[in-house]
């Protein structure tokens, strides 16, 4: 993988100048969404392709997600790679001007007007087209989304976001062919970050409304701070400056908690109220947990999918994490 120069948060570029990776810093990829069965939409799937490259003690570590997911059968296709950082091994990981490898789990091509998408697991083939309709948006202030410990900054990173995206191409299970349509966000996320801290593990929503708005929420519990940014459909995006995220249930995986449903609460966003609840159990994992979970109304209704990653510490009442639970 090569290294890009140092970029200053303040002076946040476009999508695609921010492409290759930062020297000395943390990076992330990130490409997710909803899908429908264009023959059948009640027929519904969900997709995440991750890649975050970490620095640990001054050298670079990877850790992947790439999943697909069927959301009404409840079979899930994925593949979860770190790279294990005490012998350096490698996991086929490129980086050039316009493209992303992983191994030989996906591949993702970036032009100027949209994203190719593929995706390899075990009798699962996701082929995609997201196109970006909207003009690129961020997500963090010109500091970026900060907490701090009492020696240094946890977290001082940025991202860029293509919300919205129209998505459409074919998903291949046990050579049968479904042609999808549906939505998608890419994000592009940078700066310094500190992975064995705990108040920096978050719990991350990305939410795709039934009406075609989305919105993402960011949540820290340990240090008690959230970021909302919501993205309508054909509308300007806007920064949700209150709003509230409680855990009402946990899962334990391996002794380690994680939240399992919340309840969110947002002022002026649509109905205001809601609760995610995951909708395929074994999703819950280490060392991070990427769930696919349904948005559900005071009444019941659902009224969207949401995405979410659940980093460890989020919900661990620990100081610092080890970094052995991010080896594979």
């Amino acid at each position: 993988m090569e290294i890009g120069s140092n970029s200053d948060l303040s002076k946040r570029k476009e999508y695609n100048d921010e492409w290759y990776p930062h020297n000395k810093m943390h990076d992330e990829w990130r490409f997710c969404g909803i899908l429908y069965d264009n023959r059948c939409d009640v027929n519904a799937y969900s997709y995440d392709c991750s890649l975050k490259k970490i620095m640990v003690y001054g050298s670079m570590a990877y850790i992947a997600n790439v999943s697909v997911s069927d959301i009404i059968g409840g079979d899930v296709f994925t593949e979860r790679v770190s790279v294990s950082i005490s012998s350096g091994r490698k996991i086929g990981v490129e980086v050039d001007d316009d493209s992303i490898f992983i191994g030989g789990y996906a591949q993702i091509l970036n032009s100027k007007f949209a994203v190719a998408l593929n995706i390899y697991l075990n009798n699962c083939h996701l082929s995609l087209c997201l196109v970006k309709n909207n003009q690129e948006d961020c997500f963090g202030d010109t500091n970026g989304i900060v907490g701090f410990t009492d020696k240094k900054p946890v977290q001082s990173l940025s991202t860029i976001v293509l919300p919205n995206m129209t998505s459409s191409g074919k998903l291949t299970i046990n050579n049968r062919t479904i042609l999808l349509s549906g939505t998608s966000v890419a994000e592009r996320t940078f700066g310094n970050y500190w992975l064995k801290y705990a108040e920096g593990h978050g719990e991350k929503f990305n939410i795709f409304f039934n009406n075609g708005d989305q919105m993402i929420l960011f949540n820290l519990p340990f240090i008690k701070k959230s970021y909302g940014k919501y993205f309508p459909d054909q509308a300007e995006s806007s920064i949700i400056d209150e709003f509230s995220i409680e855990a009402t249930e946990y899962k334990e995986v391996n002794d380690w908690r994680f939240g399992s449903v919340w309840y969110i609460n947002i002022p002026g966003i649509q109905e205001q109220k809601y609760f995610i609840i995951p909708l395929i159990d074994e999703q819950f994992a280490l060392p991070c947990s990427w769930i696919t979970a349904g948005v559900y109304n005071c009444n019941g209704d659902k009224v969207g999918y949401c995405i979410g990653e659940l980093l460890p510490g989020a919900r661990n009442e620990l100081e610092k994490i080890a970094m052995s639970l991010f080896k594979k």
